[in-house]
């Protein structure tokens, strides 16, 4: 991605193949649905020209948590939690949870990501068809664990809140980087977030955030997120 002036304004563009626009496609239309909650970068323009593809967004000044450091996001944790559930107020009829988990299983799928050459030096690797069984298993159990969530109160979830992709600037907070962002029940996100700030290690503070995302359900919250947590783990892993 670059930076770039025009006009007295600054922009964002990201330019990749022209495999690369689904996902510029779906992070511009992202943008675009939420908006008016001011969180995110503003989405500009997105195309596809000759061997290319390219999103151009606004650009947002401002320091990510990486860059600043993890016990800044916990000085203004209650911030943060509020500007996440800010974006799940963004709700949606329909869910994407079988894009979601498809996607997460393909990224394990060395036919799916590999060419043919590199799969069959990978094949004489030793242990190769034993962690091929092992990614398989986890993924049927994944399957079969999922079958008691609730797929309702579905909202735009980010899905990839890892420290490069919150920025802060003062009192204000931004989201980046909505590629990976679906449509599912908030708890997925919040599992996720949880482990990928490893807020999960430090079960006082996971119990804070949770507190100021929602005062109203955090009983419900604490209580399912166990689950998705578990879940996410064993997603985590298969990638």
């Amino acid at each position: 991605s670059f930076k770039f002036s025009y006009e007295n304004k600054t922009y964002l563009i990201k330019i990749g193949d022209e495999e690369d626009n689904y996902l510029f496609k779906r992070e511009f239309d992202c943008l675009k649905k939420i908006e008016e909650s001011q969180l995110s970068p503003k989405s500009i323009l997105n195309g596809v020209g000759k061997d290319y593809s390219f999103l151009i967004t606004s650009y947002e000044f401002g320091q990510s948590i990486k860059e600043l450091g993890k016990p800044y996001l916990l000085e203004h944790l209650s911030t943060f939690a509020s500007a996440l559930n800010t974006l799940h107020s963004n709700k949606e009829k329909n869910s994407d949870l079988d894009l979601f988990l498809d996607l997460c299983f393909s990224q394990g799928s060395f036919e799916e990501i590999l060419s043919e050459d590199l799969l069959n030096e990978l094949k004489q690797v030793k242990n190769f068809k034993e962690s091929q069984s092992i990614l398989k298993e986890l993924e049927t159990v994944v399957k079969m664990q999922i079958k008691s969530f609730s797929d309702s109160n579905i909202s735009r979830c980010h899905m990839n809140l890892m420290e490069s992709n919150i920025l802060m600037r003062g009192p204000m907070i931004k989201f980046i980087n909505f590629d990976k962002n679906f449509c599912l029940n908030p708890l997925w996100d919040l599992a996720m977030t949880s482990i990928y700030l490893d807020l999960v290690s430090f079960p006082k503070i996971e119990s804070k955030f949770l507190m100021y995302y929602s005062k109203e359900y955090y009983d419900h919250n604490c209580e399912a997120l166990r689950a998705y947590k578990d879940v996410c783990f064993k997603i985590c892993l298969h990638n």
